[in-house]
C-alpha cells in the first residue's frame, strides 16, 4: 500500500488507472482500514477515469454492491469510459439513473446483453448519455428500425454498431445509419435478415458505401439478397476496408470479390464460407492482390481446388488463419505450400478434406511452429506418423481436433498431451483405438483443458472417465459415451 501511495498522481492517472476495473477500486477502499491510507486513496481515485467494463447485473446483492460502489466513485468524481449491461437495463434507468447519471458522462463504449433491450431502453440510454462512440445490441432481438433510426439521429458520430441478430433490421434501418453516422468504421449486421419480412439487399450495402467512406469493418453473415453489384459499389468507395464478412452471402460471386482484391488492399481479414459461387479466380485475385491478407475462411466453397490455394500460398505470407474446411478437391500440393510460405500459420481447419495426408500434417509441423489449432475432423488418411510430429514441433497447441482419424493412436496422443502442456481443447471422438493409457496423462500435464471429447472411444474406462472428472478442475465441456457433461458440472463431481 505505501508503494501504491507514493506513487505520484501523474503516474497513478494515466498509467496505474487505466488497468483498474470499478471493483478493484472498490477492493482498495475497503483494504483501506487505516485512515492516513484511506484519505490518501481518496485523493489518488478522485477525478480519474476507468478504462474497463463495469458489469450490471440482474441480482438483488450484485444491484445493491453496484448501488454503493458508484456512490462511492460519484462522489469522488471518478466516471467509467465503458459500460456493460447485463440485464435488467430499464429498472437500473428508472431505479437509479439518479446515482448513475453522472458516471455516464464520459462513456463512450455500451455494450447491451439483454434481450429484452427495446426502442424504450434506446430513449432511456439517450437521455443519460449525450455523445457514445461504440454500441452493441447484439442478439437483442426487440430491436428495430425504429431504434436504429432513433439511435443514429442521437448519435451522429457513432464509429462501432454491433447489431449482431436483430432480427429485426431491414434495409430502412440500414440506410438511415448510414445518412446520419458518415464517420462509421465498423458495422455487424450479421444475420439480421433471417426474417422473411426483413430483407437486407443490395440497398443497404451501396448506401453504406455511399455514405460512409470510413467503414474499415464490416460483417454481413446470411445476408443471402446481397449480390456482386453492391459488393462492388462497397469496395469502389471504401478502400479502407480491413475486415469484411461475407458468410452465407450465397448470391455474390468472382466479380465482387475481384472488386474487393482490386480497391480494399489493406485488406486483412475475409470469410467467405459457403459462398458456394466463388471459385479459384477470385481467391487468386484476392491473394495477388491484398498481400497483407491474415486470415481466409473458404469452408464450404465447393468450387474452390489447389489453384486457389497454392495462389494464397505464393502471394500471403502473413496468413496465420486458414479455414479449407469442406473442400474434398483440395490435395497435399496446396497444404505443403502453405506451410513452405506461411511459417506465422497459426490456426488451420482441414475438416473434411478427404485427400490430405501425413504429407501435409509432417509439413505443417516442420514449418509452422507457432500452430496453436488444428483441425482435421474425418481426414482418415492423417494417422500417428504424423501427429507425433505436431506433438513434437508444436508445443504451443491449444486446440486438436481429430476426430474420426481412426488412425489416431495412444502413440501420437501421448505425446501430445506430454510435450503440448497447452492444451485446452482435445477432440477424440470416434477414434477408437483410444486407450486409458494416453486419457489418464491429462490431468497432471494439461492443468489448463476446457474441453474434451471421448464419444465412440470405446476401449476407455469408467475408471477413467470417472478420473477425469475428479481431477481435470478446469473442464468445462466433457463429452463420453454420447453423454455431454458441460458447465453445468456438478461441484461435488470437480471435487
Amino acid at each position: 500500500m505505501d508503494l501504491l501511495i507514493g506513487l505520484p498522481d501523474d503516474v497513478f492517472k494515466h498509467s496505474i488507472a487505466l488497468y483498474l476495473t470499478v471493483h478493484d477500486v472498490g477492493r482498495l477502499d475497503r483494504a483501506c482500514t487505516n485512515r492516513r491510507y484511506r484519505g490518501l486513496l481518496l485523493d489518488k481515485v478522485e477525478n480519474i477515469t476507468l478504462h474497463s467494463e463495469q458489469q450490471m447485473m440482474n441480482k438483488v446483492a450484485a444491484a445493491s454492491v453496484s448501488f454503493v460502489l458508484f456512490t462511492w466513485l460519484g462522489k469522488r468524481h471518478v466516471y467509467l469510459t465503458s459500460m456493460r449491461f447485463i440485464k435488467d437495463f430499464r429498472d437500473w434507468a428508472v431505479d437509479m439513473a439518479s446515482v448513475y447519471v453522472d458516471q455516464l458522462k464520459y462513456t463512450t463504449n455500451v455494450v447491451f446483453s439483454d434481450r429484452l433491450i427495446d426502442h424504450v431502453s434506446v430513449e432511456l440510454l439517450m437521455k443519460y448519455q449525450p455523445a457514445l462512440l461504440s454500441l452493441s445490441f447484439a442478439c437483442c432481438c426487440n430491436i428495430t428500425d425504429a431504434s436504429v433510426m432513433l439511435l443514429s439521429q442521437h448519435w451522429s458520430s457513432l464509429q462501432s454498431l454491433d447489431l449482431d441478430r436483430c432480427d429485426n433490421i431491414s434495409d430502412e434501418g440500414i440506410v438511415a445509419l448510414s445518412l446520419q453516422c458518415g464517420r462509421l468504421r465498423s458495422l455487424n449486421v450479421a444475420y439480421c435478415s433471417r426474417l422473411t419480412d426483413s430483407r437486407l439487399t443490395d440497398a443497404s450495402v451501396v448506401s453504406l458505401s455511399l455514405h460512409c467512406p470510413s467503414l474499415e469493418s464490416l460483417n454481413i453473415t446470411h445476408f443471402s439478397h446481397v449480390t456482386s453489384f453492391g459488393i462492388s459499389s462497397l469496395a469502389l468507395r471504401c478502400a479502407n476496408l480491413q475486415s469484411l464478412n461475407l458468410s452465407m452471402c450465397r448470391l455474390i460471386d468472382d466479380a465482387g470479390i475481384i472488386a474487393v482484391s482490386h480497391q480494399c488492399r489493406r485488406l486483412y481479414y475475409l470469410n467467405l464460407s459457403l459462398c458456394s459461387m466463388i471459385t479459384d479466380m477470385g481467391v487468386s485475385s484476392i491473394a495477388e492482390h491484398c498481400k497483407g491478407l491474415q486470415s481466409i475462411i473458404l469452408s464450404n466453397c465447393r468450387n474452390i481446388t489447389d489453384y486457389g490455394i497454392l495462389s494464397i500460398a505464393q502471394h500471403c505470407p502473413l496468413i496465420q488463419s486458414l479455414d479449407v474446411s469442406m473442400l474434398s478437391d483440395i490435395t497435399d500440393s496446396s497444404i505443403m505450400s502453405i506451410a513452405a510460405h506461411c511459417p506465422r500459420l497459426q490456426h488451420l481447419d482441414l475438416s473434411n478434406c478427404f485427400k490430405i495426408t501425413n504429407s501435409s500434417i509432417a509439413s505443417i509441423a516442420q514449418y509452422c511452429s507457432a500452430l496453436l489449432s488444428l483441425y482435421v475432423t474425418n481426414c482418415r488418411r492423417i494417422n500417428d506418423d504424423s501427429m507425433s510430429l505436431i506433438a513434437e514441433h508444436c508445443p504451443r497447441l491449444l486446440s486438436l481436433q481429430v476426430k474420426g482419424c481412426d488412425g489416431v493412436t495412444d502413440a501420437s496422443v501421448v505425446p501430445i498431451v506430454q510435450q503440448c502442456l497447452h492444451l485446452q481443447s482435445l477432440d477424440l471422438q470416434d477414434c477408437y483405438l483410444i486407450t486409458d493409457t494416453s486419457v489418464m496423462l491429462l490431468p497432471s500435464h494439461t492443468t489448463g483443458l476446457q474441453s474434451l471429447d471421448l464419444v465412440g472411444c470405446t476401449r476407455i474406462t469408467d475408471e477413467c472417465i470417472a478420473a477425469i472428472i475428479q481431477r481435470c478442475t478446469s473442464l468445462k465441456t466433457f463429452n463420453y459415451y454420447n453423454d455431454v457433461l458441460g458447465e453445468e458440472m456438478d461441484e461435488s463431481e470437480q471435487e
